[in-house]
């Protein structure tokens, strides 16, 4: 197996991977990578704010990208409708 490190960014922000993880195959990273994106989205969703700007960003040893998975590519949004709730708070992932 081979190590990978998944690395979190939007616009100027980054939020490196340490740690890193070992995953056997392209197809194990790719699907990976869907599964924490639709989690960290899903956990913005619970706060009523939807950020969608984030990318993951997976790169290997060598420091070589072996893939990229926007957020907005995570998911499929229907409808449109804004939500009537309270304002979501303010934060981000950092």
């Amino acid at each position: 197996m081979a190590q990978f490190y998944f690395h979190l960014r939007r616009k100027d922000e980054q939020y490196p991977d340490i740690e890193g993880r070992d995953l056997p195959s392209v197809r194990q990273i790719e699907q990976q990578c869907l599964r924490e994106a639709r989690a960290m989205i899903g956990h913005d969703a619970s706060a009523g704010c939807i950020d969608l700007t984030y990318t993951i960003e997976v790169r290997d040893a060598a420091n070589r990208v072996v893939h990229v998975l926007k957020f907005q590519d995570a998911v499929e949004i229907v409808g449109g409708h804004r939500g009537t709730g309270a304002p979501p708070t303010a934060g981000g992932r950092g």
